[in-house]
């Protein structure tokens, strides 16, 4: 008796995360999602820009971090801005940032 209870238990459970499994499947076609078959189409490349030497060093890197702090508060403001929020400067500030190597695409 107890052993049949924990199969339909299992079996049951399968079930369900077949029917989820379709349904998300099915939701994704609906929606215009990416298929792989287009993902394998259109083959990714990527270059990687070489970094320059910086020219010098001291004054000039301050005021470079300066400007890039200005330069993604800016892109922040604008961004909530455009998503609809409250894209006052005060509400929020740039504390952290860090380079990352470029890639064209």
């Amino acid at each position: 008796m107890v052993v049949k209870v924990v199969v339909i238990g299992i079996v049951l459970v399968f079930a369900i995360l077949v029917i989820l499994t379709l349904l998300l499947t099915l939701f994704r076609k609906a929606a215009g999602g990416k298929s792989e078959e287009r993902n394998e189409k259109q083959p990714q490349t990527l270059r990687t820009v070489p970094e320059k030497a910086p020219a010098s060093t001291g004054q000039a890197s301050e005021e470079d971090a300066l400007s890039l702090i200005c330069v993604l508060t800016a892109a922040v403001a604008a961004y909530r801005s455009e998503m609809g929020e409250n894209a006052d400067p005060g509400r929020f500030r740039v504390v952290a940032f860090r380079k990352t190597p470029r890639r064209i695409r």
